[in-house]
C-alpha cells in the first residue's frame, strides 16, 4: 500500500517537473520570437526611411510581421492557459503589447492581473 503511494507521488512530481521545464521552453520561446518581430520591424522602418524603398521588401516585411503577431499570442495564450497567473509571462506579453504593439489599454489590463 505504502509502496502504491510512492509510486504515485513519484508520477505527479515527474509530471510536475515535465510540465513545469516545458512551460518554461516555450516562456523562452515567446521571449526569442517577440526579438524576431521587433527585429523585424526595425528592417521594416529602415527600408521605409530610404529614399528609394522597396516596396516588395516592405510588403514583405508586413506579411511576417503580421504572421509572428499571431504566433506569439499563440505562444502566449497556450502559456496562459498553463498558467494563468505567471507573473514573468504576464509581464513579458504586457510589456509585449505595450512596447511593441503600442496598445496601452490591452497593456495595462495584462500588466494589472
Amino acid at each position: 500500500m505504502q509502496e502504491e503511494e510512492i509510486r504515485n507521488t513519484s508520477v505527479n512530481v515527474n509530471g510536475f517537473i515535465s510540465q513545469a521545464v516545458d512551460f518554461q521552453d516555450k516562456l523562452v520561446q515567446l521571449q526569442k520570437e517577440i526579438l524576431k518581430v521587433v527585429q523585424m520591424q526595425t528592417g521594416f522602418w529602415r527600408e521605409l526611411e530610404k529614399k528609394n524603398s522597396n516596396i516588395q521588401r516592405l510588403l514583405s516585411y508586413g506579411e511576417k510581421i503580421t504572421k509572428q503577431f499571431d504566433f506569439i499570442k499563440g505562444i502566449y495564450d497556450g502559456l496562459y492557459e498553463m498558467s494563468p497567473n505567471h507573473i514573468t509571462l504576464l509581464s513579458v506579453y504586457g510589456n509585449y503589447v505595450k512596447e511593441v504593439l503600442n496598445d496601452d489599454l490591452s497593456a495595462q489590463k495584462i500588466l494589472e492581473k
